[in-house]
């Protein structure tokens, strides 16, 4: 199994791709988010037609842009049905996530109404299902191509076991998520209202996901560039300095039962904010490797999940407004987990490791 974290800047693009050794036939490749700020988002096209493979498994920590811009375009190139894992979002956090697209050409906007059938119908047991036979996903559309993809959204709080099992294959991907105080992304809507008229017709304590023509055709058009500024103001109202990160999926990869080598397995975080429960699960999981949330923001940091001889990596673009990642961060991991990569837009600095299982 080769992982790859790729350098897109402010973003996120992860791969794992598994090979059989005798014959370097490519098994199944699972990717975690893929996108990056628009300043990238050429090198990061690049970067995707590239990657050529076929990817069999996806996992969407959240719908934010950065994360999830070159979906599409990935997807347009598979010849085969991708399975999809993503967050089974509320109806008002969707709605949140549209409005930080705003634009109806956003490719995140598109693929995030393309995946409308399967967050009408999320996966509400935690379990294992299996990548090959009984994926419980919904089909659905590629906005821009006669491509499809099978799509499962999970419900906030439920885990799931992806399991990846053949005769050369036995690996896990523990996916689960939380949404942390839903009671500002209500008042949000409700705030917002007066903005952008058609949010009157949506009663926030009723999660009704519409058919994704009524986003396009009412929605959407009513959020003008000349409305950003009054926008922002109110999410800056309603969720104050902490932005809106609450929720990213979390993403445990790691060897199936059996197999005791911690050296393989990895935490994906997106821009997960962290509550004492997410930091006792994470410092459960305790992962060789670990992606830094949220690029490296102290919005997101907490202290705790990190230990000595753990590898973490960082994914942040040269030239971002944010001052990420922060030096407050960048010192705690110097003096806990002294393996720190940054990950750039500069191609020199892709992080990849080969593990044989």
């Amino acid at each position: 199994m080769t992982r790859t974290i790729h350098p897109v800047g402010q973003g996120a693009f992860y791969s794992e791709t598994f090979r059989d050794s005798e014959t370097d036939r490519q098994l199944l490749t699972a990717v975690y988010d893929c996108g990056a700020d628009n300043k990238n988002a050429k090198e990061r096209n690049k970067q995707i037609k590239d990657f050529g493979k076929p990817v069999n498994l996806l996992f969407v920590s959240h719908f934010h842009k950065d994360h999830t811009n070159g979906i599409l375009d990935l997807l347009r190139a598979q010849h085969e049905l991708c399975k999809i894992v993503i967050p089974g979002v509320t109806h008002c956090r969707f709605i949140i996530d549209l409005v930080s697209g705003y634009l109806i050409s956003s490719p995140s906007v598109k693929f995030m109404l393309s995946c409308i059938p399967a967050l009408k119908k999320p996966w509400t047991r935690a379990g294992t299902v299996s990548a090959e036979d009984n994926f419980p996903g919904v089909i659905c559309k590629h906005p821009t191509s006669s491509k499809t993809y099978s799509v499962m959204a999970l419900s906030p709080t439920i885990g799931c076991h992806v399991r990846i099992s053949s005769p050369s294959i036995h690996w896990y991907y523990d996916a689960d998520y939380t949404e942390i105080d839903p009671s500002k992304e209500k008042q949000l809507i409700i705030d917002l209202s007066d903005i952008i008229p058609s949010l009157k017709t949506i009663l926030p304590d009723i999660e009704e996901y519409r058919d994704s023509d009524w986003y396009e055709k009412y929605f959407l058009p009513e959020i003008t560039k000349e409305k950003l500024d009054e926008i922002g103001k109110v999410f800056t109202k309603v969720f104050g300095a902490s932005h809106h990160n609450s929720y990213s999926m979390l993403v445990h990869s790691h060897p199936g039962p059996g197999i005791t080598d911690k050296e393989m397995d990895c935490l994906y975080t997106g821009d997960i904010e962290i509550d004492n429960d997410l930091k006792n699960k994470i410092i459960n999981c305790h992962p060789h490797y670990i992606q830094v949330p949220h690029h490296g923001s102290i919005k997101n940091h907490v202290k705790g999940i990190y230990f000595r001889r753990q590898i973490a990596f960082i994914s942040v673009g040269t030239n971002n407004t944010f001052g990420h990642p922060d030096k407050t961060i960048l010192m705690d991991l110097i003096h806990t987990c002294p393996y720190i990569h940054i990950i750039t837009e500069d191609k020199q600095t892709e992080f990849k490791r080969s593990f044989t299982i």
